[in-house]
């Protein structure tokens, strides 16, 4: 037996076994940033695709549930950020308006689809005549997020075997939607067809805003196609989660067909809070509901045309639109509005 016995050292082997862990804490943290390619800020974001980023919209837990800026969603700090995406993009470039846009992201699950929407939404909340078209016609999410039939829509126009004012559906006093209609087996052609590049041309005409949801650019072409027929395209990149390679890399998917990138949208950032949301962005808001307004987007909502005899939408309910009746529509369209009324 050893003489001398060796007795437990507690505070040695808990002071070696914390420095140990802390090392290792350490190595860890610095592998995980050196390969993490992802963008963590609009800053970046600007750098990476050289338009500006036209919002930083907050993340909302409670969004998953309640995708739609209406309501008691309306009075959200990510509701205020797509108004402030929705006067950005009018002033873009004064000289060339933007009537018909074209909204994409890289890769799927960058909230591109509810972006669309809800900024559709703001846009006949300032009150201009809107319509939003699903051009994904391979996971189309429009008509799920507004609560209509997407049985038939866009895909049904591009056969041949509808009219616009048969497929068109109105969700509350100034907006409309189109959604994708059945999935076909050659989204890339149909989207590139002249028919379709006419059919935009007759929605340029007949509304003040067209929003288009497209597929993401990275996975197939449809996105590059629909923004080539349109003014411009809106980039939706997710925070902390979109890498800047996918970011360069759909940025060349849109100068490969000559498309114009109008700017980005910086979505799902986290951490940000409501105090920290305004001093973010690049005008001063007030705060209240539907009067949440820049001041350069109160003089445009100012200045848009409204017929006395329409008057102003009403605002949203959390059970949905409000369908009024507006002088200014077809016959069709209102038959197919109250066919398939809005839940």
């Amino acid at each position: 037996l050893d003489p001398n016995p060796v007795s437990p050292r507690p505070v040695r082997t808990l002071g070696l076994a914390a420095l140990i862990g802390l090392l290792v804490g350490v190595g860890v943290a610095v592998l995980l940033e050196a390969t993490d390619h992802s963008v963590k800020s609009d800053e970046a974001l600007r750098e990476l695709t050289g338009a500006p980023v036209l919002a930083t919209i907050p993340h909302d837990a409670a969004a998953v549930k309640a995708p739609l800026v209406s309501g008691r969603a309306s009075r959200a700090a990510r509701a205020e950020a797509l108004r402030q995406l929705r006067t950005n993009l009018q002033f873009v470039d004064v000289d060339r308006p933007v009537r018909v846009i074209v909204v994409t992201s890289a890769v799927p699950g960058e909230g591109k689809s509810s972006t669309a929407v809800n900024i559709a939404i703001v846009f006949a909340e300032a009150g201009q005549r809107v319509l939003v078209i699903d051009g994904d016609l391979r996971r189309p999410k429009v008509a799920e997020y507004l609560g209509i039939e997407g049985a038939v829509g866009l895909t049904n126009l591009l056969a041949g075997q509808a009219q616009p004012d048969d497929v068109i559906q109105r969700w509350g006093a100034r907006l409309w939607a189109l959604p994708s209609g059945f999935l076909p087996p050659n989204p890339s052609e149909l989207l590139a067809s002249n028919h379709m590049a006419d059919l935009l041309q007759s929605f340029r005409e007949r509304f003040d805003v067209v929003v288009i949801d497209s597929p993401p650019l990275l996975a197939v072409t449809d996105g590059a196609v629909l923004a080539a027929s349109a003014d411009g395209a809106l980039l939706v990149a997710r925070a902390s989660k979109t890498s800047s390679s996918q970011i360069t890399g759909a940025v060349r998917a849109l100068g490969a067909v000559n498309a114009r990138l109008l700017g980005c949208a910086f979505n799902m950032v986290p951490g940000m809070k409501d105090d920290d949301y305004y001093y973010r962005q690049d005008h001063r808001v007030a705060a209240g509901h539907d009067q949440v307004r820049s001041e350069a987007d109160i003089k445009l909502a100012q200045s848009v045309p409204v017929p006395a005899a329409i008057g102003r939408p009403p605002a949203c309910t959390e059970a949905g639109p409000v369908d009024t009746t507006m002088q200014d529509v077809s016959p069709a369209v209102e038959d197919a509005a109250s066919a398939t009324p809005a839940r």
